[in-house]
């Protein structure tokens, strides 16, 4: 596991996108730094991604594999953009994390597929699917706040659950 932040504007599996020449792999804590434009070219892997204020982040229909080992306190912190189509796919870890999409744009299709709880730090819209085959999503914050669940396409639940608390929930 490796913290690695971005160098410049670019491709993700560009090294030249990267402090120190490497390109995130999964475990890592990947950090998009402000005014930053990282792109992604084809589905990555890493272990939890933050995008800073300023930043950007930009699917290009690609999906991003989190498998939480990252040992941070977020397994997907969105303060700064999203652009264009992304999916996030989190299959693996070992402690509760919470996801924040405070920043713009949105997720489209978010996986659980891991046996932990995530919570949604602020309100969270999915402009695709919600597919859980392990594990908890709630609505709740760890400071006991209620944040709205936006889903555009469909709620999946195999395995694990959904907590809604006093959420507005909306599934279109």
């Amino acid at each position: 596991m490796a913290n690695i932040s971005s160098a410049a504007t670019g491709d993700w599996n560009a090294t030249s996108s990267w402090s120190g020449g490497a390109v995130p792999v999964a475990g890592d804590l990947v950090t998009i730094l402000n005014t930053h434009n990282v792109t992604l070219t084809q589905d990555q892997p890493a272990g939890a991604v933050v995008i800073n204020s300023g930043g950007t982040l930009t699917g290009g229909g690609f999906k991003l594999t989190l498998n939480d080992n990252a040992g941070t306190t977020f397994i997907f912190s969105n303060v700064g953009t999203i652009s264009g189509v992304l999916d996030i796919d989190i299959t693996g870890g070992s402690a509760d994390r919470p996801i924040n999409e405070a920043g713009t744009g949105n997720i489209r299709n978010l996986t659980i597929n891991n046996a932990q709880t995530y919570l949604c730090h602020y309100h969270l819209t999915l402009d695709g699917d919600l597919t859980l085959t392990a594990g908890t999503l709630t609505t709740q914050n760890s400071g006991g706040t209620n944040n709205n669940l936006t889903v555009t396409g469909d709620v999946i639940i195999t395995g694990g659950g959904l907590v809604c608390n006093s959420s507005t929930v909306s599934v279109n």
